[in-house]
Order: C-alpha cells, then structure tokens, then sequence
C-alpha cells in the first residue's frame, strides 16, 4: 500500500481558490507514489469535483479535532492555508507525522519539517523554523498543473510565443476562481475600450459570482469569448495560443509565465506583492501595480517595447518535490520506528 499524504485546505468565494489550487497541482506530482487525501472545512463544490474526478479522497469536516482524529503515526501532511498556526502545528507533530507547510506570507513560527515557497526570491532567512526544517523554494519548486508543466516542455526555448516584429492579436484576461472585486469585468473593459487586439479571451472560475453582468458586457462584441470554469487543460491551451496575459500575481501568474509570450500583472491583495515585486525586478512581468485604470493603460502601452525574460519556469519541479517527499516520508518512518523502539525498551 502507497504512503499517505492527507492535504488540509480550504477555499470558497471570500478566501479566493488559490490553496486548492496548488494543493492540488502538488498532488498530482505526487500521485504516483502517494495515496492522496485532501480534507476540508471550507469547499468549493466544483473544486470537489474535479478532486473526485482526479482519483483523490475527499472528506469534509467541521473541526480540526476530526482531522487530527484521521492521522496515523508515520503519514505526511500537507498544510495549505494562513491560519493553521503554531500550536496546530505543534499539535500535528505530536502524532509523529512528516509535516509540510506551503506558505509565502513567514507570519509566525514554522514546525514543519519542510516548508514550499515558490516565489522567487523565497529565502530561509525569512522564516522562524527548526533545526530539522527544510526548504524547497523558488521557481524550481513552481505548484503547477500538469498541462502547464506540459506547456513548458512544449514551449520554443529560443523564441517568445509572439512575433516581436507585429503587435500581438490576442490578449488573455483571468483573475482566479473567485474574483470577488471583479477586476474581470473592469480590465476587460479598458481593454476592449483601448481597441488594441483582434481577439480577447475572457476565462472566469468556478466561484465567480458576477456572471449575467459580464456577460451583457460581452454580448455586446463578436471579438471576446468568454469560458467559465474551464479545466486546467483548456486554461493552459487558451493562454499558450494568446500573446498577452492579464493575471494577478498569484498562482496563475506562474501559470501564464510557463505559457509564454508577455504577461501583464499586479495585486490586490498584500500576499501578491511579494511575487509581484520579485518577478517586476526580473523584467519577467509588466507591472500593473494594483490594476487601476491609468496603471493598466501604461502596461499595455509597454507591450510593443517590452523583451520578457523567457524560460524562468524549467518545467521540472514534480522530478524534485518527488525526490522531497520520498526523502521525508522515508525519514518520518525511520523516526517512527526509533520511537517505538524507545518505548517498548
């Protein structure tokens, strides 16, 4: 029987996807050699779906008393959210587990035995952590889904999707599952004002909740397709055939740069900036700070001049979180072991 990995998330409209997300991209790395189990309080029910339809155990629960009911000495747990603190994680490890934090905010004190951080400039300096705990940070450690991965390896090393002497045709617009601001509506409408693309791709999540308003906007011209709740494979085949992305710095910032062409990005909520700043140093990005009307109008006004930094993302993290975790699973059973040794001695 395969190793466990229990994955405690949550996600819905006001907390955004992104946790689920890359949760789950991560679980599918790892699903070759781990039997996968994600467990959570708060789930989008389309999430839910696509979980079940990807092989994985799914249980919802009302406390965290039931999960740390569900652990068994010598199973790994991955923790993907800003509220499982200090004293939770401290309470995990008492069950004798190997413990993963996924984490880019360093608010507290860690206990994980490793800690995932794919921004990169993600330092070890930054963190209260242990003496045993590793790290697996930057771009090399990139959450992606498989058909972004896939683009990777697809991609021309040598040349930008777009053909730098002509202006791009194709601007791709996403602002994550949930988009609670809305900033699909108001980018796309700036955008569409500017009249600077023959073609805008549109692409809401399954917790959007301004659908009939967008699409009056969107009946309104022949040029824009609008997609909802579309799966990873449609998402990477969309961004991979458009010369422009429109993205928060978010988890599908890395998406749109495994994609890629030229990426437009900004933030709207303060666990962006760190990304955001990272990748506007490496000329990877043109920056939109926080996506306001006259910001954005600059960024489009760089496309044209603009040389993005090609190939930051290899394509090959799920080679290296295997090496990771095969390592820590393999060490969490040796402590097990010398533990109940100890005891019966």
């Amino acid at each position: 029987m395969s190793p466990k990995i229990w994955f405690r998330a949550d996600g819905n409209v006001q907390m955004g996807l992104g946790h689920l997300v890359r949760s789950s991209a991560l679980a599918n790395m790892l699903r070759d050699d781990f039997e996968i189990h994600f467990v959570c309080i708060e789930l989008d029910e389309a999430i839910e779906k696509d979980f079940i339809q990807d092989g994985f155990s799914v249980t919802r629960i009302n406390s965290e008393v039931e999960f740390t009911g569900m652990i068994k000495h010598g199973d790994l747990v991955v923790l993907d959210g800003y509220q499982f603190g200090t004293t939770y994680q401290q309470q995990l490890k008492s069950k004798q587990i190997g413990l993963v934090c996924i984490d880019d905010i360093m608010d507290k004190e860690f206990h994980a035995d490793l800690i995932i951080n794919q921004a990169p400039d993600a330092s070890p300096e930054n963190y209260r952590a242990q003496s045993y705990t590793e790290f697996a940070f930057g771009v090399e450690y990139c959450l992606l889904r498989k058909p972004f991965l896939d683009a990777v390896n697809q991609r021309d090393a040598s040349e930008s999707k777009m053909d730098t002497n002509k202006h791009p045709k194709t601007v791709f617009i996403c602002f994550g599952g949930s988009d609670a601001q809305n900033l699909t509506a108001s980018n796309y409408t700036l955008v569409k004002e500017l009249n600077n693309f023959e073609r805008i791709i549109l692409v809401t999540g399954a917790s959007y909740e301004h659908q009939s308003m967008l699409e009056e906007l969107v009946a309104l011209d022949s040029t824009t397709i609008h997609y909802h709740h579309i799966d990873a494979h449609k998402m990477a085949e969309l961004m991979s055939e458009s010369d422009i992305k429109i993205v928060p710095s978010s988890g599908i910032l890395y998406e749109a740069l495994a994609t890629g062409g030229i990426v437009i990005s900004g933030y709207y909520t303060d666990n962006q900036i760190p990304n955001y700043q990272a990748f506007l140093g490496m000329k990877a990005i043109i920056g939109a700070d926080k996506f306001k009307e006259q910001s954005l109008r600059n960024a489009i006004s760089e496309i044209d001049s603009f040389s993005p930094h090609q190939n930051i993302i290899d394509g090959k993290s799920p080679d290296r979180f295997k090496k990771v975790f095969l390592n820590l699973h393999k060490k969490t059973r040796e402590s097990v072991r010398i533990n109940s040794h100890q005891i019966a001695n």
